[in-house]
């Protein structure tokens, strides 16, 4: 593997840029990664409750998937 240096061992703008973006993709990936576990353990919590369990929360079942992702909205 080769490493290009140049004067004064700084990287030209363009590079730094690509390498900030590079940088900034694998974060978001891996945060995005990240909150879809958090999700499928919020889902595998609230399915392993009872139907009372969830009704006295005022959930059904249907609402599992939504309550997990943050997007379920009570009427």
């Amino acid at each position: 593997m080769r490493t290009m240096v140049t004067p004064g061992g700084a990287l030209s703008g363009r590079e730094a840029g690509w390498l900030s973006g590079l940088g900034t993709s694998v974060r978001r990936r891996w945060a995005d990664w990240a909150q879809r576990g958090r999700d499928r353990a919020m889902a595998r919590a609230l399915y392993s409750l009872s139907d009372g369990e969830l009704r006295d929360m005022g959930l059904s079942r249907g609402d599992i998937p939504a309550v997990a992702s943050g997007t379920y909205r009570r009427d």
